[in-house]
C-alpha cells in the first residue's frame, strides 16, 4: 500500500522545475484511485473471484489500515501542529510502521507521514538553547499531531472501494476537507 501511495503521490505532483500556478499532474481515467483506507479482503471479494473460494479464518482477523498521508487530505495537513507554520517538509514514511488504533466501530490501523518543520528546527533543533523543550519532527499517526484539532475538523468516512466517489462534505458552519464516500467497509 505504500508503493501505491507513493505512485499516486508522485503521478499526481506538481512537478518541480513548473511556474507558478502550474496545476498538478492528474491520473489517467482508467487507473483506480483506492484509499486512504484499505480493508482487507472480505469472503464476498472472493466468491466474485472463484465459485469456490477457500475459507481462511486468520484472514478474518486482517484490519482494515488508513493512511495518513498529504495525498488523501490535501492542504489539511500541512500545518505545523506546534507552532501553526506551512514552512515544512514532508519527510518520508513514519519509520516505526502502523499503529494500531481504537476505532469507533472496531480495531484498525493506521500508518502516516512525517512532518518536519523548518521554524520549529531552528528554534528547538539540535544545539540550540531551548532543546528539549520541544520537537520539529511530526507522524501525522501521532497523539501530538491531532491534539489541538477539533472534532469536526477530522476528516471521515474514508474507504476504499472501485464506487468512491469524492465529495464535499458540510459540518454545520465550517467546511471539511475533501473526502471519499463509498459503499463497503464503514458498515
Amino acid at each position: 500500500m505504500v508503493e501505491y501511495v507513493d505512485f499516486v503521490s508522485h503521478a499526481t505532483a506538481i512537478p518541480r522545475n513548473s511556474k507558478a500556478g502550474t496545476p498538478p499532474s492528474t491520473l489517467n481515467k482508467t487507473f483506480p484511485l483506492l484509499g486512504p483506507r484499505f480493508c482487507p479482503p472480505s469472503f464476498l471479494h472472493a466468491t466474485k473471484r472463484d465459485t469456490t473460494p477457500s475459507i481462511v479464518p486468520e484472514g478474518l482477523y486482517l484490519k482494515s489500515l488508513t493512511v495518513v498521508h498529504p495525498t488523501f487530505f490535501p492542504g489539511m495537513l500541512g500545518i505545523c501542529p506546534q507552532c501553526a507554520s506551512t514552512d515544512i517538509i514532508w519527510d518520508g514514511w513514519n519509520a516505526t510502521g502502523a499503529r494500531e488504533v481504537h476505532g469507533i466501530r472496531r480495531e484498525e490501523r493506521a500508518i502516516g507521514y512525517q512532518l518536519r518543520c523548518k521554524t520549529c528546527r531552528e528554534k528547538y533543533g539540535k544545539g540550540r538553547p531551548e532543546h528539549g523543550a520541544s520537537q520539529y519532527c511530526f507522524a501525522t499517526t501521532s497523539q501530538f499531531f491531532w491534539k489541538g484539532w477539533e472534532h469536526w475538523k477530522i476528516p471521515r468516512k474514508q474507504c476504499s472501494s472501485l464506487k468512491m466517489k469524492l465529495s464535499l462534505h458540510n459540518v454545520g458552519d465550517r467546511n471539511c476537507p475533501l473526502f471519499f464516500e463509498s459503499n463497503g467497509c464503514d458498515t
